[in-house]
């Protein structure tokens, strides 16, 4: 599964757009993928402008 490092997200929510599954929310001004939800496509990995997303 994806994962986010909070320290790197800006919030942008492009990862929000990208992910087909509806897996990664904003929380606060930080992405938070839905373990349940994430299919391991890693489309937000590959969209994420500040490598802020690890596969």
């Amino acid at each position: 599964m994806a994962t986010v490092v909070r320290d790197l997200c800006q919030g942008c929510g492009i990862c929000i757009q990208i992910c087909p599954r509806g897996a990664v929310k904003l929380s606060g001004a930080v992405a938070v993928i839905d373990a349940d939800m994430c299919d391991d496509c890693e489309e937000c990995v590959f969209a994420c402008p500040n490598g802020a997303i690890s596969g």
